[in-house]
């Protein structure tokens, strides 16, 4: 009984461990295909130069924080001078994030 339920905790282990390092095992980088494929026509213009294509990305969280940040210059800027019709509302954020994703997780 003791071997079974050591068994049980070793297999256990192993495989949370795997669970919490696929976390970290795909990277993100943002390309021009996916921005274009995500981004609507309008908004491409206004945040093409936010952003830098093909730079790769560890974390999604970073990778997230990155596209929010563009936007959000973009946003301010826009609003600042009243351009209200180029304020940002859309969130492109989960779409680019899922799209520009690679490694294994991404793949399955």
């Amino acid at each position: 009984m003791k071997v079974i339920r050591l068994a049980g905790l070793v297999l256990f282990l192993f495989s949370l461990g795997l669970f919490l390092t696929s976390f970290f095992m795909g990277s993100y980088t943002l390309t021009h295909e996916v921005f274009s494929s995500v981004v609507k026509p309008e908004h491409q213009e206004l945040l093409k130069d936010s952003y830098e294509f093909g730079e790769p990305y560890s974390s999604s969280i970073e990778f997230v924080n990155y596209l929010k940040k563009g936007i959000n210059e973009v946003n301010v800027a826009a609003r600042a001078e009243q351009r209200w019709s180029d304020v940002i509302y859309d969130d492109y954020a989960s779409a680019l994030t899922r799209a520009s994703a690679t490694g294994a997780v991404a793949e399955n």
